[in-house]
């Protein structure tokens, strides 16, 4: 009972409980968002995991079998919820030269190359490496986070090819107000025609494109929670996720007031919820709108 307690205090962003350092520095006043390049300088492999692999004689000679990108805050949309909105936008160099190093020189070992973001499929060297990863290894999976706001031509084909497990894609609403309420720099009708075309690669490559999905959720899209479990589950979306915001102190006039709470608490009582209960993750957000009372 107490690690549930702890659970919807963490949903709930208080985070008091937990005295892990991070949590701590996440929940303070001067809480900001890390840069890429103080990511750049921390080394790969720390010296206590270093001085772990020689006590246990261990060593890795093929490289690593799984190569993440997830310290990109190079992004082509503002979404107002999104705390990476203030970070620089720029492309790392040196963030680019490690991924090109540990995944197209170790293609034939690699399982998994993941691509998160900001939005991953801006960046030109993202997209040579997907194609130069797949031609040595036609097996690797790649896992890409993405707005669907940069499926060009040249992407569409790429995707036809190679083995998407997962495409994780952020809509983040379900109609052209929500989304344009919540999202700036992107039009609806772009982003939701390249959702239709991942969900008809799916039709056609089930085992090569597995769709997963998430929705933030703020005053400004709350509306279309149930329309878009609707839409995912038509479209055959794996996984389809809930997520209250981060609340700050700079995003509060998209905060969902006590009001709009029970507005929510009332939707997730929808049957679609219960029926693909195993496909719905409504645990973070429901935790974040209960009342005072429960």
């Amino acid at each position: 009972m107490e690690a549930q307690r702890i659970r919807i205090k963490f949903y709930k962003n208080k985070l008091t409980c937990c005295n892990h350092k991070d949590c701590n520095w996440l929940n303070s006043r001067n809480f900001r968002i890390r840069t890429v390049e103080e990511y750049a300088k921390e080394k790969l492999i720390s010296p206590r995991l270093e001085e772990c692999l020689r006590r246990r004689s261990l060593v890795i000679p093929q490289g690593p079998s799984e190569i993440m990108d997830v310290f990109s805050t190079m992004c082509n949309i503002r979404c107002r919820f999104c705390c990476l909105s203030d970070q620089p936008r720029k492309h790392n160099p040196q963030l680019e030269k490690c991924m090109r190093e540990y995944a197209t020189g170790n293609a034939a070992n690699v399982r998994k190359v993941s691509f998160c973001g900001g939005e991953p499929l801006v960046q030109r060297y993202v997209i040579e490496m997907i194609k130069t990863v797949s031609k040595t290894n036609p097996d690797v999976d790649f896992y890409i986070t993405t707005n669907l706001t940069h499926l060009t031509p040249e992407v569409r084909a790429l995707f036809e090819t190679i083995n998407l497990n997962p495409i994780h894609i952020s809509l983040n609403a379900a109609s052209p107000e929500g989304y344009e309420a919540v999202v700036s720099g992107a039009k609806w009708e772009t982003v939701f025609d390249n959702f239709l075309f991942i969900a008809d690669l799916h039709r056609r490559r089930p085992e090569h494109c597995v769709i997963d999905a998430s929705m933030v959720v703020t005053n400004r899209n709350y509306r279309d929670i149930v329309p878009y479990a609707k839409i995912g589950v038509e479209n055959n979306v794996r996984r389809i996720e809930y997520y209250p915001m981060i609340e700050t102190g700079w995003n509060r006039d998209i905060q969902l007031n006590s009001e709009e709470k029970a507005a929510v608490r009332e939707i997730l009582k929808d049957p679609i919820f219960e029926e693909y209960k195993d496909r719905i993750e409504i645990g973070p957000l429901k935790s974040s709108v209960k009342s005072a009372s429960n």
